[in-house]
């Protein structure tokens, strides 16, 4: 028996891209830069950090770093506290380790220079938005 058979017809594919396909690419293209600018650091934001020293318990000075454009040197003491662009360093401490000093440039919310045997300590602090991004809690 012979049966019948459909006429063959070619299909040939579209090569070239459409309206619809570069919509379709904007779309994904914008998606995607929401999704970017919402993943930036929150600390990149101008908020003002707080730097408060204290000494034996007691604040001694407290400021913000935002307001201070060249460098100063502050003596509280025996100790010597360097505050350039934005960020704060112990320059000298009377103590014999010297940890404090060498802990270096502190420049976000949350950290902090101990001196432990003079109980002096600089703490820098500000808005949840200032916080460094590295750490997921501070303890205090």
């Amino acid at each position: 028996m012979n049966t019948p058979s459909l006429p063959k017809t070619e299909y040939t594919p579209r090569l070239r891209p459409t309206i619809w396909d570069g919509l379709i690419v904007l779309a994904v293209l914008a998606l995607a830069g929401i999704l970017l600018f919402s993943m930036l650091p929150e600390n990149s934001r101008d908020d003002a950090v707080l730097c408060t020293i204290s000494q034996n318990g007691e604040t001694v000075d407290s400021f913000s770093l935002k307001g201070i454009d060249h460098a100063q040197r502050r003596t509280y003491g025996d100790f010597v506290v360097l505050i350039e662009d934005q960020q704060v360093c112990i320059e000298h401490a009377p103590c014999a380790n010297q940890n404090c000093v060498h802990t270096g440039w502190i420049r976000s919310a949350g950290q902090s220079i101990v001196c432990l045997p003079e109980r002096f300590i600089v703490e820098l602090s500000g808005s949840s938005k200032t916080q460094n991004p590295d750490f997921d809690i501070i303890v205090k």
